[in-house]
């Protein structure tokens, strides 16, 4: 199994193999969040307009596509769909990326030159699309192929239900280098949701990637006026894996000043943002 920051590199060094028989590589790092583009219409039409001509004239036609490096056939369209959607909602696994830009190129809705243009404008992750995919297909072990149920911690549930899925931090400072975290954000001690009940944030954390004092160095060696200013400076802090408005697929430092509560519920040093949040911390354990 592969940690959160090697996951991740799979979606920003994504393999994308043509019916040429090369390949292109694609970095899936923007931020999507609410609607699909018309593009996620314009893909599905012409997927299906495709099996109907190719069906027409072979009804035993079956389409091959390439995932991981492994073949796949489907006899119909509709076996599609739930892939097909899933990287124009912010959703979407790496194989489900891959699904999607194979397909451009070969219903000629992208070349393999612009690719990347069409990725950059189409698809994305949000912040439990990503989160999400991790838990449940790499730390799981699901087969790309399953359909995550709801309650299962896939990347369509909300914040409440990976909220549940360890016990929460008492001590900040009794948190294992060596574990993985989730962050999720509260609001009055209570987790936000998500969806139309609040926009909420979730990242997680890479084990072994720790500093007993946050920020004491910028990257020049010298102190950093602005993060002392803002109370930064000398807690521990552990890198951190999300997807987020303004940055895409990103990683961070999180600072944890020392605390402890009974709920898990703490204020942290989100360092991709600059900015001090109340989130939720989950203990996954060492997996």
């Amino acid at each position: 199994m592969s940690t959160p920051i090697a996951y991740a590199d799979r979606y920003s060094n994504l393999q994308v193999e043509l019916a040429s028989g090369t390949s292109v590589t694609v970095n899936v790092h923007q931020y999507r969040l609410g609607a699909p583009k018309p593009a996620k219409d314009r893909l599905w039409s012409a997927l299906k307009e495709y099996f109907q001509k190719q069906q027409k004239l072979d009804p035993g036609f079956r389409l091959r596509l390439r995932v991981n490096g492994g073949s796949y056939e489907f006899s119909s369209y509709m076996q599609m769909p739930n892939w097909i959607v899933r990287p124009f909602t912010g959703k979407g696994s790496p194989e489900c990326c891959q699904v999607v830009l194979q397909l451009a190129v070969l219903l000629g809705e992208a070349t393999p030159q612009s690719l990347q243009t069409y990725c950059d404008t189409n698809l994305g992750l949000d912040c439990n699309g990503f989160v999400g995919n991790f838990l449940y297909y790499e730390d799981s072990g699901h087969n790309w192929m399953d359909e995550p149920r709801n309650g299962n911690g896939g990347p369509n549930d909300d914040m409440t239900v990976f909220a549940q899925m360890g016990p929460p931090v008492t001590d900040t400072y009794k948190m294992s280098a060596t574990n993985t975290y989730l962050c999720i954000e509260t609001l009055g001690g209570v987790v936000i949701p998500g969806g139309k009940a609040g926009v909420g944030h979730i990242a997680i954390t890479e084990p072994n990637k720790f500093m007993p004092q946050s920020f004491v160095f910028d990257s020049f060696a010298s102190a950093d006026l602005g993060l002392a200013q803002k109370g930064a400076y000398g807690h521990h802090a552990f890198m951190a894996v999300e997807s987020t408005g303004g940055l895409g697929l990103t990683q961070s430092w999180y600072a944890f000043p020392k605390s402890s509560n009974p709920q898990g519920i703490y204020r942290v040093f989100r360092g991709s943002k600059g900015i001090w949040l109340q989130f939720k911390i989950v203990d996954l354990g060492n997996l």
